[in-house]
């Protein structure tokens, strides 16, 4: 890949409504998109034995994707790799963006992204994910990547084995996330992180063992809601947050926001 593939660069200038366009979607990234906080919304793929779907089949090491607000999907495929946002994240970095709707396919599904060599800063999911297998509410397999500053509010529902909350197999560091969606699978289930290997590292993150049904996630026990709601639990563990009177009132000079005692964390700039 040449600097000047690296060089492109998009800003998506106006809210996009992709009701009409079924299948609708770009294979490969190699530059620079930036959603501008405009909303893509109804992005509907039905492509049987394609693997690889999303707004963005894969991205490249060293694209980035920023902003982007993808709401309302409806994906299925029988074959892998499927999410809302992102395929294969080849070592690219995807921030402040996040999806909604409904994701399923056979195998490594992600709400956000499915398997990732890169970086998630500041990303969050509230897509349904449903699948086979090694998959997560924001991302099916961190194989190396990053995830910090996340959260995913999911539901996961698997057939076979690494389900959890916010990543199915992390195989890299996850700091300062959370997961309060709903998990349920025939087995090798988790509530945040289903299993770490060589390299995973989980560090000030948490998950709701009421709402995940997952009392142990990867030998680390659940918070209650109400811990969950509680800034004490999250700044304790050095979070960058501070509460706010109402999940509309954002301070964007910290990472993530609260309504204390009433809200999950959010993130700050999210809609």
């Amino acid at each position: 890949m040449t600097d000047q593939d690296h060089s492109l660069e998009f800003t998506l200038k106006e809210d996009l409504d992709l009701a009409t366009e079924p299948n609708f979607h770009i294979p490969y990234l190699a530059g620079e998109f930036d959603g501008n906080r405009h909303r893509i919304s109804n992005l509907s793929l039905n492509r049987a034995f394609i693997p690889e779907l999303g707004l963005f089949g894969s991205v490249a090491h060293g694209a980035k994707i920023t902003q982007a607000d993808v709401e309302n999907v409806d994906i299925f495929t029988d074959s892998g790799y499927i999410r809302g946002l992102a395929g294969h994240n080849l070592g690219a970095t995807v921030s402040k963006s996040y999806s909604t709707g409904r994701v399923s396919g056979g195998w490594i599904v992600g709400g956000l992204v499915d398997e990732s060599w890169g970086t998630a800063d500041n990303p969050h999911s509230g897509a349904s994910v449903i699948s086979g297998g090694r998959s997560g509410g924001l991302i099916g397999w961190n194989n190396g990547g990053t995830v910090r500053d996340s959260y995913s509010i999911s539901s996961v529902t698997g057939h076979w084995d690494e389900f959890s909350g916010l990543v199915g197999r992390n195989n890299g560091p996850v700091s300062e996330s959370c997961s309060t969606g709903s998990v349920s699978g025939n087995s090798s289930v988790g509530g945040l992180v289903r299993i770490n290997v060589a390299k995973g590292v989980i560090s000030r993150s948490f998950y709701d063992r009421e709402t995940s049904g997952m009392e142990v996630s990867d030998h680390r026990r659940g918070n209650t809601t109400t811990e969950t709601q509680d800034i004490a639990t999250l700044s304790g563990a050095g979070w960058n947050m501070i509460a706010v009177a109402n999940s509309s009132a954002h301070n964007l000079s910290y990472t993530q926001n609260i309504v204390d005692g009433e809200t999950y964390p959010f993130l700050s700039w999210q809609p």
